[in-house]
């Protein structure tokens, strides 16, 4: 009896532990689901069927985009670029100043740069891409639809370069969409999948869309951007005004003149499944505070900016009809004064052009103070000087509201390359003003065209001190430019005397303006340099004299005169060509 019940309990034992070690095996099995592991990128993903989205960058020109065969759903991209020109380089007036403007397109023929889609989990993620990165930090939005594209699986915001893992099901067909607005947050969609085009202004809009098919385990979303928008950049380039570009500046593009001038930078309400725009609008313009200060473009910073505009609008923009406006040009010039410029229109010689989605433009526009036009030539406003503190060291005197230059940075020896520089240089200081070429020195003829002065100026300090100068008016037919001085609006020439070495050898300034007792005493006389060499020792200059003996005043007739080219005078400018060649 006692050996039955023993094999009794040895079986129902037997039968227990079988029993238990069935249900453990259930549940280590339902434990193993539950816990990480990690893939080959070190970063914690649940088994089951994952959707691993990463970011690999954005097609750009010039890029061949390689796309690795690693799912049945592989698409390639191949992009195929060449920079066409736009407007060839011309000069052209607006009144207010002029300008050398250009422009040129990088043109890209695409075909379907979107992503990969599922990648076996025993291979290494896609080989990194030619295209430029997405910068990090930069928010995207990845949008998971089932296959018909009309129930949302996920809507889902993340950072580059963390790869989110979407939970999907395994054997199933999904179509996704993806974009960004490349800055470090991202707007939402509506019910509708759209995005509105406020949200969107002015923006560099990334946008990418693809199907993948999922199967069990890891599946790899790689995204590929592209570029939704036309983007146009224009570099603002005021060296030729000797001053930097204030933030109140304010720019747009547009076609057309006068009150006809139309927008071409717009915005729209994205639809995500299609890529396309609706509920076209304009943006405000671009002010200086949004301009960036160009890289390596030389001068003083903020003298060249760029103000990048975005666009969705894609319409035709008919030959000669680009333009771009400036609303408001503020300029801070070298004595810390601003100079300010409204509403000038400047215009492109273009060939027809029709922006298209993904291409990039470039305008140039590097702005040149205006001349005055007397006696059939353009004129300088006012006096050049070499200031070596600053990259563009050939410079044009802010106004001619002064009395006494220095001695050693706006007397010129004749044809010097620098003002106390040897003449042998035989370097005309006036080409150097940038851009180099436009301006030049002038003759001993062209001085003489002038003839005599309009008018006289004679300015006394209360006991010392005094300014002389000759003023010359405009031709007929061209208006003051009040966004100038006053005394910048004609051709006022002011005497300052030369530098020369006296009998004691040193450097001096001779016949220079001096006056007084309030005018009761005074002289002085104006030297300025033509580039009209007379022998090996001699030029030729412009020259005038004012004396005052209590109430008698003189002034002499202006007239060309000869001096030694190792003697320091002033140079006036004037424009390489007189009129504008569009």
């Amino acid at each position: 009896m006692n050996i039955i019940l023993s094999t009794n309990v040895i079986k129902s034992t037997r039968s227990l532990l079988l029993v238990c070690t069935i249900f453990i095996s259930i549940i280590s099995c339902s434990s193993r689901d539950e816990d990480p592991t990690t893939n080959s990128k070190n970063s914690i993903i649940p088994e089951g069927t994952m959707l691993i989205v990463n970011i690999e960058g954005i097609a750009e020109d010039n890029n061949v985009i390689p796309l690795a065969s690693a799912s049945l759903n592989t698409e390639k991209s191949n992009t195929l670029t060449g920079k066409t020109i736009i407007a060839k380089e011309k000069m052209v007036s607006v009144g207010n100043f002029d300008a050398l403007v250009s422009a040129e397109g990088g043109m890209r023929v695409e075909n379907n740069a979107n992503a990969m889609a599922y990648q076996p989990s025993n291979l290494l993620p896609i080989a990194a891409l030619t295209q430029s990165p997405v910068a990090s930090g930069i928010q995207y939005r990845i949008l998971i639809y089932d296959a018909t594209g009309t129930q949302l699986i996920s809507n889902t915001p993340a950072l580059s370069g963390t790869n989110p893992n979407i939970k999907v099901d395994a054997g199933k067909r999904y179509q996704w969409y993806a974009f960004s607005t490349n800055e470090n947050s991202v707007p939402d969609i509506n019910a509708q999948g759209v995005v509105s085009g406020n949200n969107l202004s002015n923006k560099d809009v990334l946008y990418s869309q693809g199907i993948i098919d999922t199967q069990y385990g890891q599946n790899y979303l790689n995204v590929v951007f592209k570029r939704n928008t036309a983007r146009i950049a224009l570099d603002l380039d005021t060296r030729g005004m000797f001053g930097t570009i204030n933030n109140t500046t304010s720019v747009e593009l547009g076609t057309g003149t006068g009150s006809g001038f139309t927008s071409i930078i717009q915005t729209g309400d994205l639809n995500i499944f299609t890529g396309q725009y609706s509920n076209l609008q304009n943006i405000s313009p671009i002010t200086g505070s949004s301009m960036t200060n160009k890289a390596g473009a030389g001068g003083a910073a903020g003298a060249t900016k760029t103000a990048v505009f975005y666009t969705v609008r894609t319409t035709n923009i008919p030959v000669n009809n680009l333009r771009f406006r400036l609303n408001q040009l503020d300029i801070t010039m070298d004595n810390s004064s601003t100079r300010s410029f409204s509403n000038s229109i400047i215009p492109y010689n273009n060939t027809a052009l029709t922006p298209a989605l993904g291409n990039n433009y470039s305008l140039n526009a590097r702005l040149i103070e205006s001349g005055i036009r007397v006696k059939g030539l353009l004129w300088g406003r006012t006096n050049l000087l070499y200031s070596s503190s600053q990259s563009d060291a050939y410079r044009f005197r802010v106004d001619n509201e002064y009395s006494q230059p220095d001695m050693n940075t706006e007397y010129w020896n004749w044809m010097s390359a620098t003002p106390t520089g040897a003449s042998s240089d035989n370097v005309d200081p006036c080409s150097k003003v940038y851009p180099a070429g436009e301006w030049r020195m002038p003759t001993s003829a062209e001085f003489s065209s002038l003839g005599q002065p309009d008018d006289k100026k004679e300015n006394y300090g209360l006991f010392l001190g005094a300014t002389f100068s000759a003023v010359y008016n405009l031709d007929a037919g061209n208006s003051l430019n009040t966004s100038y001085p006053v005394n910048s609006q004609n051709l006022f020439v002011a005497f300052y005397g030369y530098r020369t070495k006296s009998i004691f050898g040193n450097t001096v300034i001779s016949d220079s303006p001096g006056g007084l007792l309030g005018g009761a005493l005074g002289s002085g006389s104006g030297y300025y340099w033509s580039s009209t060499q007379v022998n090996a020792s001699n030029a030729n200059y412009w020259y005038m004299n004012y004396t005052r003996l209590l109430i008698l005043a003189n002034w002499s007739t202006a007239d060309i005169r000869s001096g030694a080219k190792s003697d320091g005078r002033m140079v006036r400018c004037v424009r390489s060509v007189q009129a504008s060649n569009t």
